[in-house]
């Protein structure tokens, strides 16, 4: 492996001041009430700092990976715990994966699969998987607890950074809407329809390098399913950042869209939100090869000893006959094809 490259912002000194204490009023309760019941109905402690990391159920990049190890860092230096968001309604043939070959020294990629998942159903509808890989992600996903899909993945990724990283505790996306919490929000947010998606589609258009969506005239934050209600991304780290989480570690995608539903919560219910960090990184195997696109490029693009011998070809063309000129870059020439 190359040295590792990682994204902190900001500093890791400077987190402790991020950890968030709510105060006030929200929805005619007070915020601290509806977080401490809001715990309570999902399993999570009350009296401990709960560090926050999502991802959809998958095998995630180094990145990914970057953000739980420095959850864990960070939950233990702050006597916290380390809390495992999963999109489980993340739709995805999650058991295909990307595997680095190498022919004859080009490298490309192939796709490999581990366990039968399929598009088109949310993974926390579809059951367990069936685990076709004898590779060691093959036996995390045996070894995996877990009733559906989601839970089986989320849990082989545990497992398989458990030497760096550690999960106190899981908790579903789905379940979210399912808490008094969730439905007093959606609730809310179809009482106050024109004020919540106007400052969502305003914040949406102050961002858009976030690259969300505007709401549709009778659209609301949700995936709106035969099975249920379930978040789009900034109703889902709106209600975890609000709910939950005192601090939210975030990844470059993030970050990047996560400024949208802060900008939204802030203009349509006056919360500032500023619980959360972002942690990166990228590492990259030390393949001694080049890429296909490489190889397309070389052989399209002329190499610099190419072009050369074609201008000194040129040259001895325009040169005038029989001149010293012509005659010294022929001589050029003939040195270029003895070396």
């Amino acid at each position: 492996m190359r040295a590792c490259t990682f994204h902190v912002d900001p500093h890791p000194a400077e987190w402790d001041a991020r950890l968030q204490a709510f105060e006030g009023e929200l929805f005619g309760q007070s915020i601290a009430d509806i977080r401490n019941e809001f715990k309570a109905s999902l399993g999570l402690p009350l009296d401990e700092k709960l560090i926050v990391v999502g991802h959809q159920p998958m095998l995630f990049h180094p990145g990914i990976a970057a953000k739980f190890i420095a959850a864990t860092q960070f939950a233990k230096q702050v006597g916290g715990a380390v809390v495992h968001l999963v999109v489980d309604h993340f739709d995805g043939d999650v058991g295909l994966v990307e595997v680095p070959q190498i022919d004859d020294g080009v490298a490309s990629i192939r796709k490999t699969r581990l366990a039968h998942t399929v598009n088109g159903s949310p993974l926390v509808e579809q059951s367990r998987a069936e685990v076709t890989s004898d590779c060691q992600m093959g036996q995390h996903l045996r070894d995996a607890e877990g009733e559906h899909a989601a839970a089986q993945f989320a849990h082989a990724m545990q497992l398989c950074m458990s030497p760096f990283a550690h999960v106190d505790y899981t908790v579903y996306s789905s379940e979210l809407m399912k808490c008094s919490f969730g439905k007093t929000f959606v609730n809310a947010m179809k009482a106050q329809g024109s004020e919540c998606k106007d400052a969502y589609n305003r914040a949406v258009f102050n961002h858009p390098e976030a690259d969300i969506a505007m709401l549709e005239e009778d659209e609301l934050p949700l995936w709106d399913t035969p099975n249920g209600l379930y978040p789009k991304a900034l109703l889902l780290t709106a209600l975890a950042r609000l709910g939950f989480a005192d601090l939210f570690v975030h990844g470059l995608g993030g970050a990047t869209y996560d400024v949208v539903m802060e900008e939204w919560i802030k203009q349509w219910l006056g919360i500032n939100l500023e619980n959360t960090v972002a942690v990166s990184a990228d590492l990259r195997l030390d393949l001694d090869v080049i890429s296909i696109e490489q190889a397309r490029q070389a052989y399209a693009v002329p190499s610099t000893i190419e072009l050369e011998i074609v201008q000194m070809v040129q040259s001895i063309e325009t040169a005038e006959p029989f001149s010293d000129q012509r005659k010294h870059h022929f001589e050029s020439l003939q040195s270029m094809r003895d070396e």
